[in-house]
C-alpha cells in the first residue's frame, strides 16, 4: 500500500482545518474542523497533541456537538492509551 498519497492528504486536510479555525475561529465550522484536527493526530497515534485539541474542542464548545462523545469516549480512550504507552516505555529500560 503506498502511504505517501496518505500522508499528503493527512497534510493538506490539516492545513485545510487549521486555515479554517484561524478564519473563523467561533463558528461551527472551527468547531468540526478543531475536532478533525484532534482526530488526524489520534490516528498518527500521537496522544498528547489529540489529548490537548479534543480538550481544546470541549473547552471551547462545552455545549457543542462533539463535547459528551469527547468525554465520553475520546477522554477515557486516551488516557488508557497513554497510560499503556508510559508502561510501554518503563518496561522497555
Amino acid at each position: 500500500m503506498d502511504t505517501t498519497g496518505v500522508r499528503l492528504a493527512t497534510a493538506s486536510g490539516a492545513k485545510m482545518y487549521t486555515t479554517l479555525i484561524e478564519r473563523y475561529p467561533k463558528s461551527a465550522e472551527a468547531e468540526t474542523a478543531q475536532y478533525h484536527l484532534a482526530t488526524l493526530a489520534y490516528w498518527k497515534k500521537d496522544w498528547d497533541k489529540a489529548l490537548k485539541l479534543y480538550r481544546q474542542v470541549a473547552e471551547t464548545w462545552p455545549d457543542g456537538r462533539y463535547a459528551d462523545f469527547i468525554a465520553e469516549q475520546k477522554m477515557p480512550e486516551l488516557a488508557s492509551l497513554m497510560k499503556a504507552k508510559g508502561k510501554t516505555k518503563r518496561g522497555a529500560s
